[in-house]
């Protein structure tokens, strides 16, 4: 089983007070929590690192976002569009952002500032080592542009330019340099699964340095 979809545990929900703040883009009518993944085994993982509860209502107090006015009326869930900077939400205000088939009807293919100024705004709303949690249509499925609003094509090796490590490698043949974008606001891939024309992947965010 792949780290993104590994199991922790599973116990009643915590208290009030240890919850967690998460961040459900695009909700729509189901509010499923798709990616679960738990941190090392001798760590305390209700209130330590990685996500590994099944379900939302363990651990979180879920806020919605979605652009149906429907669903603001339904779940109360806050509209806005993603394509719109900045994003309604405070700085740090955020232990987790999960967006489960959302990123590809943002942008347009080939906008890289839109990539990394989403990215930024991601980052900015999330605490210091908080989790981003993503799902896209695979490359080769044929939702990826088969869905007439899909705008963009993410793939695993689009992520990489979010991560420190990969400008490491500046200098050498293939390897272009956009951290002017970042302006120091990293990511750390944490995981990733690709099953059923889906790609999984979760970042953490990396604080930024003085």
């Amino acid at each position: 089983m792949s780290e993104a979809q590994r199991v922790g545990p599973t116990e009643a929900e915590i208290r009030e007070d240890l919850k967690k703040d998460v961040l459900l883009l695009g909700c729509g009518n189901s509010h499923d929590k798709r990616i679960k993944f738990a941190g090392d085994e001798d760590e305390d993982n209700i209130i330590g690192p990685g996500s590994p509860y099944p379900e939302f209502k363990q651990y979180a107090r879920l806020h919605l976002h979605d652009i149906d006015p429907e669903l603001e009326e339904k779940y109360g869930a806050q509209m806005h569009d993603l394509n719109v900077f900045p994003y309604p939400w405070k700085d740090e205000q955020f232990d987790e952002i999960h967006a489960y088939e959302v990123l590809e009807h943002c942008g347009r293919f080939g906008d890289g500032k839109f990539f990394f100024d989403q990215f930024n705004e991601f980052w900015r709303i999330l605490k210091p080592g908080g989790y981003f949690m993503l799902s896209v249509p695979t490359w080769d499925a044929e939702v990826a542009f088969g869905v007439p609003d899909h705008c963009r094509i993410l793939t695993p090796g689009t992520f990489q330019y979010l991560s420190e490590e990969y400008y490491e490698n500046i200098g050498k043949p293939g390897f272009g340099d956009y951290r002017r974008f970042l302006d120091g606001r990293y990511w750390l891939p944490i995981a990733k699964h690709e099953a059923e024309e889906q790609f999984h992947a979760v970042l953490r965010k990396v604080p930024k340095r003085d």
